[in-house]
């Protein structure tokens, strides 16, 4: 796929002419994203290329895309925004009509205006040879109003969407607009290509393909999109050929409802330099799965040290698919670390998942990841054999919104005595909702651990004051990150009160979003900490005035000599807080004089993004560029800086061999108005200015 952009008739508007696989295409679209005029009653979304419509795009012009081409003599676009899909069929002449839709009535005129363009393109006589092009205002959602005014009961044998299943809702009302609206005579389809954004949304989709009995197959989209190539194997577009199911007296069938293509290009499970076998349903569901895991386990075992069953988006895997990959593994295999996502095992799976855990015997990693986990399926994880859970070295649960306090409870129960729970090294559970009490039945086996990581969580300053009393028997912990729990200023006096007792181990302490301010900042007594590298500060609306503070702890404590990373993104500092910040290495210090043998600002990350600094602001840290030798990357994005004070920093950073400067959303930044930056041997290594 390749992409040229050309001038439009409107100043607001440009047109890029994109060419899928040798088919030429022209799209009108708004010179900048529309983000601010979309409203609820007013979608202006469908102004925007988004990442599935190329993706169909490319799979409607290519081989692949033979069968549904020849389907598809009359064809419906629907939510089309820059219409793609069906230009592209439209331009291959294969198609006598094609109708493409949306439901913003000036995104349907845009369309009208792409139509021309398009046809302008084309000699005459090949126009004279395509079909009809047309585009129309159609909505959903109104129980089937719009489709009996616009197509007045007109079918079409194949329907086509890309990016338009964007909530829970959306999933269903966009296949019941398509049973409405698709043949049901003869050979006819659904094309649907979709982007894994929010687990409940694919929950949603697979659902309702299920409730609604359609059967589909799916496309591997490195087949024929060569920017799919480059992504990682889960963040690939689906595209989806949907056809009805025949009746089968009112039953489920979650097994065979979704399949993938077989493929003819190699299997790209295997990650050698992270010795990491990933599977997704691209693998799983197709015919030779079962054939092929074992070839590569032959092959390729020895080399394997991490299992990860990645079936990101509107996919389940069944008890037959986890059969057939726990047969083919065995206890073979020295697994060192075994990952799940978003997988929808129901409890009989878990316990069958269970068991293949506990004859892991190398195994030292359990990672789960946007699964329906509760106190009775980690029970059934547990099983009855639980030597394998007292090797682990690190566990980590993740966005698995049944994770409570009872599961808490439960996970506590893993570990019988404290004593059992000391190979643990790491515990991860992230946007888990385990609250305090959750976090009081933990409490006990995290002493000792290396990392914990609580972050999202539901923790008060109730749960923070239970876990700072921990710390007291602590001498190993050198990373704590609690970030995303609201346990204000209160939780953080709870924390300052026992973070001396870390104060020669702790590493990294992450407090971002817990909306600590400005008391909060006082009370962590961060002056304590001997050892620590990275702080991150952020979202916690922190003002001016905890600046100076903050400047004499990083100017006179150990922290001038050991910190390296300091984040401070998204809260409310101007211009007068930047200049007392930068006092801390601007100004005479007191460490530097009682350890002259110190090294001097160690820093080498700033992040002041989001905050309103302002030029002044950026004068500042020039004033303070010369002290910061360690500096490499600075983020003053969304900062409401101008062109001018970049300018005056690209001076200051004249003779810095390597530094990264992030500028994204600063409107004042005008990229053609600035000096080019120094070059090499002395240069500014990064400017992002996008």
């Amino acid at each position: 796929m390749t992409s040229v952009a050309i001038p439009d008739v409107d100043d607001d508007f440009t047109v890029d002419v994109r060419d899928f696989n040798g088919v030429v295409v022209a799209l009108r679209r708004p010179k900048s994203f529309p983000e601010e005029s979309s409203t609820f009653d007013n979608d202006e979304t469908g102004r925007v290329e988004w990442r599935a419509s190329p993706s169909l795009c490319a799979f409607l012009s290519s081989s692949s895309g033979d069968r549904v081409r020849a389907i598809g003599v009359e064809v419906l676009e629907v939510g089309a925004g820059l219409g793609g899909p069906g230009l592209v069929l439209w331009r291959m002449g294969l198609a006598r009509r094609v109708v493409t839709t949306d439901g913003n009535v000036g995104v349907a005129a845009d369309l009208e205006s792409s139509i021309a363009r398009n046809r302008s393109m084309v000699d005459r006589e090949v126009l004279n040879s395509l079909g009809e092009v047309t585009s129309k205002v159609l909505t959903w959602g109104d129980g089937g109003a719009s489709v009996r005014e616009v197509l007045r009961g007109e079918r079409f044998p194949l329907v086509l969407a890309s990016d338009v299943v964007y909530s829970a809702s959306s999933a269903r009302g966009v296949l019941e607009l398509v049973e409405s609206t698709l043949s049901v005579e003869g050979e006819s389809a659904f094309v649907l290509a979709y982007v894994s954004r929010w687990p409940h949304v694919d929950r949603a989709l697979w659902e309702a393909i299920i409730d609604l009995r359609w059967t589909v197959r799916a496309q591997n989209p490195a087949t024929f999109d060569e920017v799919a190539r480059a992504e990682a194997l889960e963040d690939r577009p689906c595209v989806f050929v949907l056809t009805r199911r025949a009746k089968d007296g009112g039953k489920r069938n979650d097994v065979d409802a979704i399949t993938f293509e077989s493929s003819t290009t190699r299997r790209e499970w295997m990650d050698e330099d992270s010795e990491t076998l990933k599977v997704t349903p691209c693998d799983a569901l197709t015919e030779s799965f079962v054939s092929d895991l074992a070839k590569t386990l032959r092959e390729r075992g020895e080399d394997i040290k991490t299992l990860e069953i990645n079936f990101k988006g509107p996919f389940k895997m069944c008890k037959r698919t986890l059969d057939a990959l726990i047969d083919a593994f065995g206890s073979k295999i020295n697994l060192e670390r075994v990952r799940l996502r978003e997988c929808w095992l129901d409890v009989g799976c878990w316990r069958r998942f269970g068991r293949f855990l506990s004859a892991l015997t190398t195994l030292r990693e359990l990672e789960i990841m946007g699964e329906e986990i509760d106190g009775d399926v980690l029970n059934a994880i547990a099983g009855d054999e639980t030597t394998w859970i007292k090797r682990l070295r690190r566990i980590k649960f993740s966005r698995c919104e049944k994770f409570d306090a009872v599961a808490a409870s439960v996970l506590r129960s893993w570990f019988p005595t404290v004593e059992s729970s000391r190979n643990v090294e790491i515990l991860d559970i992230s946007h888990c909702d385990i609250a305090d009490e959750g976090l009081k039945s933990l409490c006990a086996i995290l002493v000792g651990m290396r990392e914990i990581h609580l972050t999202h969580a539901g923790i008060s300053a109730l749960g923070v004051a239970e876990l700072a009393r921990t710390f007291c028997n602590h001498r190993e912990l050198q990373e704590l990150d609690l970030s995303g729990n609201d346990f204000g200023e209160s939780g953080a006096a709870e924390l300052g009160d026992y973070l001396s007792h870390l104060s020669s181990s702790l590493k990294v302490l992450d407090v971002r979003g817990c909306n600590i301010g400005d008391r909060g900042l006082a009370w962590l007594r961060l002056d304590a900490l001997e050892v620590l590298e990275t702080l991150r500060l952020g979202s916690n609306g922190v003002s001016d005035d905890a600046m100076s503070p903050l400047a004499c702890i990083l100017r006179d404590s150990n922290l001038a000599n050991t910190l390296k990373s300091l984040d401070l993104a998204m809260n409310i500092i101007t211009w007068r807080g930047a200049f007392d910040l930068t006092d801390a290495w601007t100004e005479p210090s007191t460490f530097a004089t009682e350890n002259p043998t110190a090294s001097r600002f160690a820093l080498n990350t700033l992040s002041v993004r989001g905050n309103h600094l302002g030029d002044d602001g950026v004068d500042a840290i020039i004033d303070a560029i010369h002290s910061l030798q360690a500096l490499i990357e600075l983020d003053l994005t969304d900062c409401a800086v101008s062109s001018a004070a970049v300018a005056a920093l690209f001076a200051a950073l004249v003779n810095r061999r390597r530094i990264a400067v992030r500028l994204r959303s600063n409107p004042r930044v005008d990229r053609s108005s600035l000096p080019p930056p120094p070059t090499p041997p002395t240069s500014v290594q990064s400017f992002s200015l996008t």
